[in-house]
């Protein structure tokens, strides 16, 4: 891991491809799909604070849309949960995830998902209301990439939704090498 002298970006130099990666992930080496289907129960509270939170800013900015017509993508979305709470208060979603696994569990729950990478052929032409990263943009190659290509699928007054660690947290600057986000085979930027 190493810092950016001009801006304190810290990052995974040199980076395994974002092919390698893949297959890390569909072998469940990291980011495992039974840890995020265990804590789901968990995690829908949390993302219902979130999706609290998107849709407070919409109504204040005036652009939100009527039920039904609310469009959301999750970048990253693992077996569903952020989609699935977004779902039952009527947003339209669709997903995307590396993890096969991952992904066959949004299928199990009915949820239009995506196995890949993002920017994918699948979402072109396609424009959502919001877009949603958690915990993320830390895992790609490109994160300028990913946010441009992310920009280009939002609506004029879309909005971007996202949580990344923060490496320059009281937390993270405490624990040094123990903060659990240090994980430089998944975590690539460190913001």
């Amino acid at each position: 891991m190493v810092t950016c002298k001009a801006c304190d970006l810290v990052y995974v130099n040199p980076r395994l491809t974002m092919e390698a990666l893949a297959g890390l992930y569909n072998d469940q080496v990291i980011s495992y799909a039974h840890y995020y289907v265990k804590t789901a129960p968990e995690d829908a509270r949390s993302f219902a604070k979130r999706l609290d939170l998107i849709e407070r800013h919409l109504s204040v900015s005036g652009s939100v849309p009527q039920a039904g017509t609310r469009r959301l993508l999750e970048l990253g979305c693992g077996p569903g949960t952020f989609m699935q709470v977004a779902r039952e208060r009527g947003w339209s979603v669709r997903g995307i995830d590396v993890n096969a696994e991952a992904v066959a569990h949004c299928h199990a729950a009915g949820l239009d998902v995506v196995t890949g990478t993002f920017p994918h052929a699948a979402f072109e032409g396609q424009r959502f209301e919001v877009a949603v990263m958690s915990d993320f943009i830390e895992h790609v190659t490109d994160p300028r990439a990913v946010l441009a290509a992310t920009r280009a699928h939002l609506v004029a007054d879309g909005l971007l939704f996202l949580t990344t660690p923060d490496v320059g947290s009281p937390l993270a600057r405490a624990a040094g090498p123990r903060w659990p986000h240090l994980k430089p085979l998944e975590h690539l930027t460190y913001f």
